[in-house]
């Protein structure tokens, strides 16, 4: 069962007019740090087609948000002590390149690549914590730190003094903008967990101005039209059309990452029966990892009149069970083998969790996400053409951030209904 809850809020401004946006180019990797990232490469194109398939898998029409690069990094910790069928499996579904050799040493390197992100302007943190109730085999815990970076903690899990270091962690890392959800850590046959921060705070390479925002109408996926607070900017953006959609690039400061807005295609008259909530779901099931490069990589520079709706988005998934729909059911069971993590005790994923949260707005963007991967002990068995010249996001969209040295997606979600409320889906 997926579950999530989103927050949507912002403020309401005034009257239209126009200035320019320059694209402000990334400085380019020295001829070491290239060989670096181009070794990195399979595991980002691995990690883009898994974070398609979660995406897919999550499904639904609300707004969401979340960090596949978070998921993933989390679920390569565990991966690192996976062993046999339970390692070829995770192997499998998370999208590491040749089974998973080596894969300590590419996310090192792709870990370093992105954390050249972090500048002056642009604040970047991605952390990793490894806290257990059991000893940990050596070799394993010498990788942790060196390949992952990872803090390590040893605890006993149920006591107040745990779950408060636990939490004081997180906050710290994220500036308190996401929280270990309680449920992670309330097993009382939890011995070992994961936890992934990753932390984005950046402007745009030129921002939009906060007098020209309007209250524009913007059509939701039921059909219904609403006005929402609109950014509006004339200016130069990289963009590319084709049949199904539209993709537009918005540079933070520095050039070090974007976010890309994938809006899907009108509805056409004959088609007015369907919904733009349908025409999303549609663009999104015609995406695939080598697509979607090929797509991102064939933008070029227009002269275009943006308008964008700001958003703010809390999402909080609960990913094993489509963890286990996507193939990777051995891993959660009691036949798990995760031996090169510990020999001490039997161990299995109970719970993958994610707290995600976007705020993005004329000024840049903020975004921070945990992930936590509860591992127990053994227990009860579980249930497994011609450009235009205006970009007009006024239906429902896809968006990413992504790290453009390595082209590694940080980030990802759909805005369905950029009004202020809150809502829950299961």
């Amino acid at each position: 069962m997926t579950a999530f809850r989103w927050t949507l809020s912002a403020s309401l401004l005034g009257v239209t007019s126009f200035c320019c946006m320059a694209l402000d180019p990334p400085e380019t990797p020295s001829p070491s740090s290239q060989a670096a990232i181009s070794s990195a490469q399979p595991l980002v194109q691995g990690n883009t087609a898994f974070a398609l398939r979660l995406y897919k898998a999550i499904g639904g029409q609300g707004n969401l948000f979340l960090s596949p690069q978070g998921a993933s990094e989390a679920l390569a910790i565990c991966f690192e002590g996976a062993r046999g069928k339970t390692a070829a499996q995770m192997a499998e579904v998370l999208g590491f390149p040749d089974g998973g050799r080596n894969l300590e040493k590419s996310y090192a390197t792709l870990r370093a690549a992105i954390a050249g992100l972090d500048s002056e302007t642009v604040e970047f943190r991605s952390a990793n914590s490894l806290w257990s109730q059991l000893p940990l085999e050596s070799d394993y815990i010498d990788s942790m730190k060196r390949d992952f970076g990872a803090d390590l903690f040893s605890v006993r899990f149920g006591t107040p003094e745990a779950r408060d270091q636990i939490f004081n962690w997180v906050e710290k890392q994220t500036d308190g903008k996401v929280k270990v959800p309680e449920e992670a850590i309330s097993d009382p046959l939890l011995r070992v967990l994961v936890i992934n921060t990753l932390f984005f705070k950046a402007p745009w390479a030129e921002q939009f101005s906060k007098r020209f925002t309007q209250e524009l109408p913007f059509e939701l996926s039921d059909g219904r039209t609403v006005e929402v607070p609109t950014m509006v900017k004339d200016g130069v953006f990289g963009f590319g059309r084709w049949d199904d959609l539209q993709i537009l690039e918005l540079p933070y400061h520095g050039g070090g990452a974007s976010a890309f807005v994938l809006l899907p295609a009108a509805a056409q008259p004959a088609h007015g029966d369907e919904s733009e909530g349908g025409a999303l779901e549609r663009m999104v099931a015609s995406l695939d990892a080598s697509s979607l490069q090929q797509r991102l990589n064939a933008l070029s520079s227009e002269k275009l009149s943006v308008y964008l709706p700001r958003f703010s988005i809390r999402s909080e998934l609960d990913l094993a069970g489509l963890l286990q729909s996507l193939g990777m059911s051995l891993p959660f069971s009691l036949d798990a083998d995760f031996s090169g993590m510990t020999t001490y005790d039997d161990l299995h994923i109970d719970k993958v969790l994610q707290d995600a949260w976007i705020d993005l707005d004329e000024s840049g963007t903020e975004a921070a996400a945990v992930t936590s991967v509860s591992m127990n002990t053994r227990g009860a068995p579980r249930s497994p053409g011609k450009l235009p010249n205006v970009f007009r996001a006024d239906r429902p969209f896809m968006f990413l951030i992504r790290e453009n040295s390595t082209g590694s997606i940080l980030f990802m979600g759909r805005v369905s209904e950029p009004s202020t409320g809150e809502d829950e889906v299961e």
